[in-house]
């Protein structure tokens, strides 16, 4: 796509624009990154978005187009900053501490699947 564009001398130009796509796109893991965290809502905001959604069964979410820049990521108490990526770039992998999960901590009536790992040395 061609823009015209004016110059401090009052000629205009031809320029190029590139029209580049942007996505957000995450994977939610546990703190261990023993499990995704699947069905887990979240909510994105930055420039023009403010969105709410669910991860899928996989932990996965991805959203496209969005502009350049980094976006803010809330899953329950954590907030995280994410950068956007080209579309054919993989997804941010995202770990997500138990502790800020009201629902999940809340519900703690046994040690977590992290806890009871044996301590590697």
């Amino acid at each position: 796509m061609y823009k015209v564009a004016r110059a401090s001398d009052g000629t205009l130009h031809n320029t190029l624009a590139l029209a580049r796509r942007r996505k957000i796109s995450f994977i939610l893991y546990t703190e261990g990154e023993l499990h995704v965290w699947p069905g887990q809502d979240f909510r994105i905001c930055g420039a023009d978005l403010n969105r709410d959604g669910c991860t899928d069964d996989d932990g996965f979410y991805e959203y496209e187009p969005v502009g350049f820049g980094e976006y803010e990521l809330r899953v329950g108490n954590a907030a995280f900053r994410l950068p956007t990526l080209p579309p054919d770039a993989p997804p941010h992998p995202v770990h997500v501490p138990y502790d800020m999960l009201p629902d999940v901590c809340d519900a703690w009536t046994e040690p977590t699947p992290e806890e009871l790992q044996p301590d590697e040395p």
